[in-house]
């Protein structure tokens, strides 16, 4: 992100430059990180069993990626006030990730976001809104 947060206008777009592919080994070493074990995120079989078509991510996991995404937007201007999100479809090892974030509101020092992660075929795996506090 080149351009200054305070230079964008309601309705601009902010891509996320950074692609994330999702891999088994980062959904074992969140499994890992987290304590969450459950066999849907970590065993092939038991998800197949299960009728995922085998693994999934963590919803935390994408939502690290989002977050991530904001704290870049905000950078060294704003403060992150406010997050939500609402989890819209999963994420399998190999898919490729990117969030992006429309300007839906700037009223005096706070800037709300919608926001949105989406996976290389364009569908939203993630949803929400965040709002920003301008620094000084």
């Amino acid at each position: 992100m080149s351009e200054l947060l305070r230079d964008y206008q309601v309705g601009d777009t902010i891509l996320g430059s950074d692609k994330n592919v999702v891999t088994k080994v980062q959904i074992v070493k969140y499994a890992g990180a987290s304590k969450d074990f459950t066999p849907i995120h970590i065993d092939e079989e038991f998800a197949e069993q299960a009728g995922l078509g085998g693994v999934i991510a963590h919803g935390m996991l994408t939502m690290g990626v989002l977050s991530n995404f904001v704290e870049q937007v905000a950078a060294e201007e704003a403060d992150v006030v406010q997050m939500k999100v609402r989890f819209k479809a999963m994420v399998r090892p190999g898919d490729e990730i990117v969030s992006r974030a429309v300007i839906k509101e700037k009223v005096g020092n706070l800037i709300t976001l919608d926001l949105e992660t989406i996976k290389g075929d364009e569908k939203v795996v993630l949803a929400g809104e965040a709002v920003l506090r301008q620094k000084a």
